[in-house]
């Protein structure tokens, strides 16, 4: 018994001390792969505002230079990792004049194209094919020099602007200054060619045919960096390397950033002695230029052997092993006391066992019975649906006929019609029968939706055109119950893509019992817009009568109403809310009702974004 807890404690010191290793090794990957990609991140966000300056000019109404200066002098105030931001347009000889005078009339006096004369000095440029002068700049006191200037003119810009014109990439070449570079290593510029989009270009036409000209943007990788270290809590044990990348090798070293611990011994490690133990590393790009960051933390951080927390677990492993050889003695002695509690509690457990599994069986037995029974119920509710189609089809053909004959008499197709009462009687005889119809078609509708017959003829339906060939459906019954309607249809309101008499049922069902539900002098006010997610959304908001809070969530069942008398009242079937909900549904869309007693009801349909068509971007 010795022996093994000896030798298993020897095992947990070893084992702990590994552990403790690998522990830390996962703490440091965790911290450096979170610092590599923040620094990446904030990187990359200063080469977004170059390319978004880019985008703004690639319009059919490019920037003028006020625009410029709003959208540049900000981001250049609040990231000093920034240096400046140019516009180059693109100058064909021919518009050479023309271009300079817009220029002055643009407020810049005396402005010409210009390039480095033999003894490093500013001349008029000759006569050339073409142009990139900077016209554009910020900040505008540290580079008024430049302007006019024409790049291509320059040998260090030239190869990179053919590069970044005919590739259609950015290129990134150190930042210079009137043709001489800056002496810090970390300043480069990013150079980004603006093409033509515009319906008046020629989209097959070669990249240089369509060049309207460059985005030019200076950066500072160190002030950069040094902005992300001043705003993370970054770990005093931390050295930072950022290496130039080319042919899938780290080349140059463009900055170090000792840790706080190593301030004293700034020097630089040895991209050997970098990789001799723990170090993370990620590879980004910035236009066509490949950049490594690197992180290594301090040699005194990560000491393994001077944990003594191996030793504490080598220890107790001992303490454990006497501790157990001295209680193992106890526990022979307990052993006989137990076995005989042990059989005891075991005949009591089969017994226990026995009703638990006669449990189980009852469960089962009644788990089927409410199988059986919700089968039942849904053949049942088929077979209802069935019968109301079939019936309803049966009744539309008489009826179609009673329909037709008392408007034939109403209208006195064959003669007058003499009595005044058969006249009133005809009357009644027509209305009656197309409210039965509207009641049938809305049964048939709902049993075949409920079936799952109802098949969608889907086109793209106006929804515009559906509300006001429904507002003058329902006229004649806001007339007569003194309804003020109230709509003004939305500019650019889109299309639908749906079944068009759905939609226009959807619409008819609740515009009617908006108008029937309301008391003169009350309204109903109709509004159709995009929301922010780009969802159509159609809302219908009256000011009548209302619905019970308590009612709401059945009012969307069949034959409901919240009060029976309101059927005798309003000549209502309860019908036509729970079909528009499922009209609505079968275009994958929501109704919403909400609805206060005495005060109105508001009811809102929501149809999905990739139903909606022609929508127009505000």
């Amino acid at each position: 018994m010795l022996v093994l807890g000896i030798s298993l404690s020897a095992v947990g010191f070893l084992t702990a001390q590994q552990y403790f290793k690998s522990g830390e090794q996962q703490e440091f990957e965790r911290q450096a792969a979170h610092y590599i990609q923040t620094v990446v991140n904030s990187v990359q966000i200063y080469e977004e505002y170059v390319l978004d300056l880019a985008h703004e000019f690639e319009g059919s109404t490019p920037l003028d230079r006020w625009q410029f200066n709003d959208y540049a002098g900000p981001r250049l105030k609040r990231n000093q990792g920034l240096l400046a931001l140019a516009w180059i347009p693109f100058v064909s000889a021919g518009r050479r004049g023309e271009f300079e005078e817009k220029a002055h009339d643009d407020g810049l006096p005396g402005f010409r194209i210009r390039e480095q004369g033999e003894t490093g000095g500013l001349i008029d440029a000759g006569l050339r094919d073409f142009y990139l002068p900077v016209y554009y700049a910020l900040p505008f006191d540290q580079d008024r020099e430049f302007l006019g200037v024409d790049l291509y003119s320059l040998d260090e810009f030239r190869s990179a602007l053919e590069a970044a014109g005919e590739g259609g990439h950015p290129v990134v070449i150190p930042w210079s200054q009137h043709g001489n570079s800056r002496p810090a290593s970390t300043e480069f510029q990013i150079i980004r060619p603006v093409y033509d989009s515009t319906g008046s270009a020629d989209i097959g036409a070669p990249r240089k045919q369509r060049l309207k000209g460059f985005v030019a943007g200076a950066l500072k990788l160190d002030t950069i960096i040094e902005s992300v270290v001043d705003e993370l809590t970054t770990p005093a044990w931390l050295d930072i390397y950022v290496y130039r990348r080319q042919e899938s090798v780290d080349t140059d070293l463009l900055l170090f950033r000792p840790s706080e611990m190593r301030a004293e011994q700034a020097d630089p490690l040895s991209r050997a002695k970098i990789a001799d133990g723990l170090f993370n590393r990620q590879s980004f790009a910035i236009g066509d230029m490949d950049l490594t960051v690197v992180v290594k933390p301090v040699d005194t951080k990560y000491s393994f052997e001077s944990s003594i927390l191996p030793y504490w677990v080598g220890s107790f492993g001992l303490l454990l092993t006497l501790f157990t050889a001295y209680s193992l003695a106890a526990t022979q002695n307990r052993a006989r006391v137990i076995e005989q509690t042990v059989t005891e509690r075991t005949t009591a457990l089969s017994d226990a066992n026995i009703s638990l599994h006669n449990e189980i069986l009852e469960r089962q037995r009644a788990e089927m019975e409410m199988r059986r029974a919700k089968d039942q119920a849904e053949v049942a509710n088929r077979a209802k649906s069935e019968f109301l189609a079939m019936v309803s089809h049966e009744l539309r053909t008489p009826l179609n006929a009673i329909i037709g004959f008392s408007d034939i008499m109403s209208q006195e197709v064959f003669g007058p019609v003499t009595n005044k009462k058969y006249k009133g009687y005809v009357g009644d005889i027509s209305k009656s029968g197309n409210h039965l119809l509207g009641l049938i078609n809305n049964i048939l509708d709902l049993s075949k939706v409920e079936s799952g017959r109802f098949g969608l003829s889907e086109q793209t339906v106006s929804l515009s055109d559906g509300i006001s060939e429904t507002l003058r459906l329902v006229s004649e019954l806001a007339k007569a119950g003194d309804v003020y309607m109230d709509y003004t249809e939305p500019r650019d309101l889109p299309d639908l893509r749906g079944d068009k008499q759905a939609i226009r049922q959807i619409l008819l069902n609740l515009l009617s019992n908006a108008i029937k539900f309301t008391e003169p002098n009350g309204h109903v006010r109709i509004d159709a817009n995009l929301d922010r997610s780009g969802q159509l959304v159609l809302a219908i908001e009256d000011t009548g009568i209302g619905i019970p809070e308590e009612s709401i969530d059945s009012i969307f069942e069949p034959f409901t109403q919240v009060d029976s008398s309101l059927s005798r009242q309003f000549e209502g079937t309860g019908l036509g809310l729970p079909l528009t909900r499922s009209l609505v549904e079968l275009h994958d869309g929501s109704v919403d009702l909400e609805s206060s007693l005495g005060k109105g009801t508001k009811v809102t349909v929501i149809f999905p974004r990739d139903r909606v068509v022609n929508a127009t971007t505000h």
